[in-house]
């Protein structure tokens, strides 16, 4: 396997799993647990894209 089609696979492995205990905190009620995985989350998967485009437009 090439090297981005591993990256591809891992990150939507990990960005599954964390929308995955996301769902089952808010599920058990665990808000401390919910925002510590949106934050993780966002981390992960949102801020470096935003930030990949915001350096492209300069």
């Amino acid at each position: 396997m090439k090297k981005n089609k591993i990256i591809k696979v891992v990150s939507l492995i990990t960005g599954a799993i964390t929308i995955v205990a996301i769902g089952y905190f808010v599920n058990e009620g665990n808000w401390t647990n919910v925002g510590f995985f949106i934050f993780l989350f966002l981390g992960i998967w949102i801020f470096p894209t935003f930030l990949k485009k915001v350096n492209k437009k300069k």
